[in-house]
């Protein structure tokens, strides 16, 4: 199943999805954010953190937050 998000590379938690993505940070919001690659996953956290929490992250402290998926 396949999730529609209104951000890119942000998820619905309650949606499973296979495991073909590279990186995920889960936000404490409860939120997903993935990505393929490192830069992926920078930006679609730098874009998710700005959004919807009016912070900004640094690519270092986005790195520190990824997991591998």
């Amino acid at each position: 199943m396949v999730s529609v998000a209104s951000e890119p590379g942000v998820t619905d938690p309650s949606v499973t999805e296979g495991s073909d993505m590279g990186w995920v940070i889960n936000c404490d919001c409860g939120t997903a954010v993935r990505g393929q690659t490192d830069d992926e996953i920078v930006e679609n956290a730098q874009d998710h953190a700005k959004s919807k929490h009016s912070l900004t992250v640094t690519r270092e402290q986005a790195l520190a937050l990824a997991e591998r998926e």
